[in-house]
């Protein structure tokens, strides 16, 4: 691709990310360089990485477009990067929008889909917190699918357990849109939390959490107790 820097827009450990426009499509790109300490295992890093991103074909999950070799922007030295889509919106970590009760839960819901997706193809996110969730003006959107194993090469046991992990690290993100735009007490969401964990998928993590806040819906207050 015939790409040109724009501006960094987010580092690692590991890697540097960079906003760039691929000239020949005049549509905006992020390329995701990795550190070249050593470039053979650089390039397995960045093969693999592309690979588990390339797998998962989803509205709600970042999309890969290829993988190459490109100039760093600092450096000038030819490095191996992934160009992936440009999501632009808000980090769920920053975000500061009063949500609506329906755009709260179309939000939850993209995530979910998102994250269900990413388990399906047959890898786990890995690194699943409110900063890589992007909200767009058309729901949310999944970023930074760091771990790159299949699911099928660790074992059934390590499996179901790195799945798990995500389920737990979605239920926390989830829970914080709870309390933080829906209102809902933390005391409230504490027993349904560690039902959410259980959840096979993080649709149903959804659900159960989902029930809280249909249930203090249809609470009805309490009548004073008259005296006398």
């Amino acid at each position: 691709m015939n790409l040109a820097p724009i501006d960094s827009i987010g580092f690692g450990a590991s890697a540097d990310v960079w906003l760039a426009e691929d000239i020949d499509l005049k549509r905006k790109v992020a390329v995701k360089f990795f550190n070249e300490s050593d470039p053979s295992a650089h390039r397995k890093l960045a093969l693999e990485h592309a690979k588990a991103l390339a797998r998962v074909q989803h509205p709600n999950v970042v999309t890969v477009l290829g993988i190459e070799l490109q100039p760093h922007p600092d450096s000038q030295r030819e490095c191996l990067a992934i160009v992936m889509e440009y999501v632009s919106g808000c980090s769920l970590s920053k975000l500061s929008e009063n949500l609506t009760v329906e755009r709260a839960r179309a939000i939850l819901g993209d995530i979910a889909a998102g994250l269900d997706a990413i388990h399906a193809s047959g890898v786990v996110h890995g690194d699943f917190h409110e900063g890589n969730v992007v909200i767009t003006g058309h729901g949310a959107k999944l970023l930074d699918i760091l771990y790159t194993q299949s699911l099928a090469e660790v074992g059934t046991r390590t499996a179901t357990r790195e799945r798990a992990g995500d389920i737990r690290d979605c239920v926390r993100v989830m829970r914080s849109v709870f309390e933080k735009t829906l209102g809902i007490e933390a005391s409230r969401l504490a027993n349904a939390h560690y039902l959410a964990e259980k959840a096979s998928t993080a649709r149903q993590a959804l659900e159960v959490l989902w029930n809280v806040r249909e249930r203090a819906k249809a609470r009805k207050p309490e009548q004073p107790v008259l005296n006398g």
